[in-house]
């Protein structure tokens, strides 16, 4: 009796340990993972973390709830175009209620675009 109530309970572990990390997000780099943030945003889940190494990388549309970190003197140089021509480092869209951006070194040629209420940029900005 004692085996099977092991048995059971180990089986019960590894079926609900996977869907408890699902549900804490995952992280991912970029370069490693994705070769640009914006193939990163597309790619990952809301929740998720994007590590952005050292280089020199391009904004992106951001349409989930997803953190966005800086890692190691990451510098945004470009993004979105507004249609108003400005350069956006990122342009956060409708879903993207609760995404942070931050620790990433924005060049002076690059906008950060309208904030909605729910979102955050926090430590994001070293030079505009």
């Amino acid at each position: 009796m004692r085996r099977i109530v092991v048995l059971t309970l180990g089986a019960a572990m590894l079926f609900f340990l996977p869907a408890r990390a699902l549900a804490q997000g995952l992280t991912w780099s970029v370069p490693g993972d994705f070769s640009t943030i914006q193939l990163a945003v597309d790619g990952v889940s809301d929740g998720d973390t994007i590590l952005v190494g050292p280089g020199t990388f391009a904004g992106a549309l951001v349409d989930k709830s997803v953190e966005i970190k800086g890692v190691g003197g990451a510098t945004i140089d470009s993004g979105p175009v507004h249609g108003s021509g400005l350069i956006q480092g990122f342009r956060l869209l409708a879903g993207s209620a609760g995404a942070t951006i931050s620790h990433l070194t924005f060049t002076a040629d690059v906008d950060l675009g309208s904030v909605p209420s729910l979102v955050e940029i926090e430590n994001g900005v070293t030079s505009c």
